[in-house]
């Protein structure tokens, strides 16, 4: 349902891959051309994003309207400076530039602006879960998730209309525990978006796990999998969804599809590792679970996996 938080320390994992890139490239790699080109795209990157940190993650990211590395194409041609640039000029505000800019304030312990950032995402697209992950982790490293509470339970309060606030008090209580007070802040949400995929993902996960609500709950995730098509988390709530309507075989797509794009998630794992279990596929299953508990041998979910291995025997 969510992201695991990286553990401190682990620079390699954690560290996005925009900041390694420009310190690969100093001035004297590139052609006199390049460095112009580099200039130019990053004075227009800065004009059209802010912050800074927003307008390098953009340049650093894969772009799927550009088909590729924004700053590898500037770089590349004049032509593809151009095109660069006549994107930033039609999309002056890019929620998922603002996420890359949290993920990599995140990294480098600047914890205020990886917030400011966060919430910028959040507000250009409500929808975009793996920014409210960074903002519940953000809260839950510097422990303030009671003091986000009352903010956010202010700010619904105030606006209740407003998806995003309701959204994020529900996502708080689920890092709390308070599994029920989640549950209702979500079910707000519904009530003045029933097509919310946050909000959907998280009550189907959640029905999923008490094993209640079934069919409303494969409804929710596959509303959730329309607005969201890319997140391996939704991915992973409809494929456990079918795993627990006892729809083993519908349930591989979705979670070998979250396995492939978030391949150190042990959930995940764990997830299509007992899919397999149930449709009778044991050798499978061992692999999937014995690499969910070799990439943590604690995750939620850990003692019904090595429960399952140990029904299957060697």
């Amino acid at each position: 349902m969510t992201d695991e938080v990286p553990k401190k320390g682990d620079e390699a994992a954690t560290k996005p891959a925009m900041v390694r890139t420009f310190r690969r490239s100093p001035p004297s790699s590139l052609t006199p051309e390049q460095c112009r080109r580099q200039t130019d795209v990053l004075r227009a990157a800065c004009e059209h994003l802010a912050p800074r940190g927003a307008a390098i993650a953009f340049l650093n990211a894969y772009s799927k309207a550009l088909g590729g590395n924004p700053l590898q194409l500037a770089l590349g041609s004049d032509e593809g400076l151009l095109r660069v640039e006549q994107h930033l000029s039609s999309n002056p505000t890019s929620a998922a530039s603002y996420h890359l800019a949290a993920q990599t304030y995140l990294a480098a312990d600047r914890m205020a602006e990886a917030e400011a950032a966060a919430r910028k995402a959040i507000a250009l697209d409500p929808s975009l879960l793996a920014a409210y992950n960074i903002l519940g982790s953000l809260y839950r490293q510097q422990g303030k998730l009671d003091d986000a509470q009352k903010m956010y339970d202010r700010l619904s309060t105030e606006r209740p209309n407003d998806v995003p606030a309701q959204t994020m008090a529900g996502t708080i209580r689920l890092l709390q525990g308070d599994m029920s007070g989640a549950r209702e802040r979500f079910e707000k949400v519904l009530a003045v978006d029933s097509r919310a995929a946050i909000a959907s993902n998280n009550l189907a996960y959640m029905d999923a796990e008490a094993g209640a609500n079934l069919d409303i709950a494969l409804n929710r995730a596959q509303t959730a999998k329309a607005a969201l098509p890319d997140d391996p988390g939704v991915d992973d709530t409809l494929g456990w969804v079918y795993v627990k309507r006892g729809l083993p075989a519908l349930a591989f797509t979705p979670l070998e599809q979250a396995v492939r794009k978030d391949p150190r998630n042990p959930v995940y794992a764990y997830h299509l590792g007992t899919a397999h279990a149930k449709n009778g596929d044991h050798d499978r299953a061992r692999e999937m679970l014995q690499a969910a508990l070799k990439l943590s041998p604690s995750f939620p979910g850990a003692d019904d996996a090595k429960r399952t291995l140990q029904s299957l025997g060697n």
